[in-house]
């Protein structure tokens, strides 16, 4: 049997025992008023603009983050966490921010998320409490690719 078609038969073996797992599970169950608001609301949240109150809230949260990215990345984390991409490799699909290197979208991230840290408040106020930058935005920075080639 060559190679693809084993991982056919394993991805469809995967999804079969995936499905009977679930099976029992499809049994129908009373839907309370609030989750069935709840997941009306998300239904057609997609059909909707943002308000733009929101919108700047979030670029200058993207903003922010990139600057203590770019700042960090000449701080004793930043730098170990560059040596690490230098030495570590990868298969060269995504920038590291503030550098020259080309890593994998995994060593990207993890790099790009290390190089903030010292330079950013741990909470945000707005966020509710909440530091989703460090993980937010270089895990879509990384997933973006390499956009100088």
């Amino acid at each position: 049997m060559s190679d693809v078609r084993r991982r056919r038969f394993m991805t469809l073996l995967g999804k079969g025992a995936a499905a009977a797992a679930v099976w029992p599970l499809r049994a129908k169950a009373d839907v309370s008023p609030v989750m069935a608001r709840l997941a009306s609301y998300m239904s057609a949240a997609g059909a909707h603009a943002l308000p733009d109150a929101v919108v700047l809230e979030a670029k200058n949260h993207i903003l922010d983050t990139l600057a203590a990215a770019i700042s960090g990345s000449e701080l004793p984390p930043g730098i170990q966490a560059l040596k690490f991409a230098r030495t570590y490799g990868g298969n060269g699909g995504a920038t590291i921010l503030a550098s020259d290197l080309v890593a994998g979208p995994i060593e990207a991230a993890i790099v790009t998320a290390r190089s903030p840290k010292p330079t950013r408040p741990m909470t945000i106020n707005s966020a509710g409490g909440a530091h989703p930058g460090c993980a937010v935005v270089p895990a879509a920075f990384a997933m973006g690719g390499d956009p100088w080639s």
